[in-house]
């Protein structure tokens, strides 16, 4: 077993998924649903999550060869999104998931789950999965599936939905601020990452290119 590649596809997917920056989005989105709810909900769309990834994963090379998109540019539009999610992390005051500004929490006996639950939308489509991290999982099925990109992806996925409740606990008791420390932590981070994937773009594009 490749540990490294295993730990370096887990690693860049949890980034890329981005739970502690999305933490706070989720706890707004949850402010209507009674307390008893919201873990079973979070557990209900780490599932979604996992699913829907593992879905492109499979299914990304075929979507590639149908439409002949090249490595090269699934690299740099990979990049590019990433590039911008990264600016949003770093820079809050540019949104690019839309208004994420808090509601104000009702009491428990006004709350209505089955109108207040999320279902799918907006947690895990688009906030969580979006298009770089579908990006992401399709240029891993480019050379064919293997067992170690499914796992890796599986336990980003997993990883994802733990650190997200615990985010979304400890933001109801400690506040936004430790969320913007690692969401900026994550997104310097994660421009690194996207530099790199345009890089790599542009270098398989110039490969490609008659001598």
């Amino acid at each position: 077993m490749n540990w490294e590649s295993l730990t370096a596809i887990a690693c860049t997917l949890l980034i890329i998924l981005d739970p502690f920056g999305n933490a706070p989005i989720v706890h707004s989105l949850l402010r209507k649903v009674p307390r008893r709810r919201r873990l079973p909900i979070l557990l209900r769309e780490t599932a979604f999550i996992t699913a829907l990834l593992l879905f492109f994963y499979v299914i990304g090379g075929h979507i590639l060869r149908y439409f002949d998109i090249s490595d090269a540019t699934l690299h740099l539009s990979g990049g590019l999104l990433l590039l911008l999610i990264a600016i949003g992390l770093i820079f809050p005051k540019i949104n690019i998931l839309g208004d994420d500004s808090p509601e104000p929490e009702l009491p428990e006996d006004q709350m209505q789950p089955a109108k207040n639950e999320p279902f799918l939308v907006p947690i895990t489509t688009p906030l969580v999965v979006g298009p770089a991290g579908l990006a992401y999982v399709m240029l891993q099925a480019a050379g064919g599936i293997a067992w170690q990109p499914l796992l890796a992806i599986t336990i980003a996925c997993l990883a994802t939905g733990a650190l997200m409740a615990i985010s979304v606990l400890l933001i109801s008791r400690c506040g936004k601020h430790f969320a913007m420390v690692l969401e900026r932590l994550m997104g310097t981070f994660l421009t690194l990452l996207a530099i790199e994937m345009c890089f790599k773009g542009i270098t398989l594009y110039l490969a490609s290119l008659p001598h």
